[in-house]
């Protein structure tokens, strides 16, 4: 049995949302990153993006969301998340893009890459790399 993706991002998150950091998740992260972390008793600290993965847990669409839609709810959940807020999304899709993009508009930067998605936070909630992740320079 091998440890899943999900499963070893909690793990590195977990520590880091116990000292009071919230993670923002899109796509399936969020409601998986939810899960994992309310079973280590830190439940309520992943806001789920773009909105529409909240009335459907378990179940998202790419192409049932407008692009528009997606940019003004990444603006918004950018612009409410803290100093220590972590955003956990998929490079590859419409979400994970539009998420980034605001992220970095706001001066992030992404902290590691573990295989189907990457963590961008703000310069003061950077942790140090993990082994094997790759932390850009």
């Amino acid at each position: 049995r091998r440890t899943t993706p999900g499963a070893e991002r909690a793990g590195t998150l977990a520590p880091l949302v116990r000292s009071g950091a919230r993670v923002v998740a899109a796509e399936l992260w969020g409601p998986e990153l939810d899960y994992r972390l309310a079973r280590e008793g830190l439940a309520g600290r992943v806001t789920l993006f773009p909105s529409v993965v909240a009335l459907h847990p378990g179940w998202y669409q790419e192409d049932g969301v407008p692009e528009a839609r997606l940019g003004s709810e990444a603006a918004e959940v950018v612009r409410a998340a803290g100093p220590q807020t972590f955003f956990v999304l998929s490079p590859a899709t419409r979400a994970g893009r539009a998420l980034r993009s605001e992220v970095a508009a706001k001066g992030g930067a992404r902290v590691a890459s573990a295989g189907p998605f990457d963590v961008w936070a703000f310069p003061a909630a950077r942790p140090g790399p993990r082994r094997g992740e790759e932390v850009p320079r």
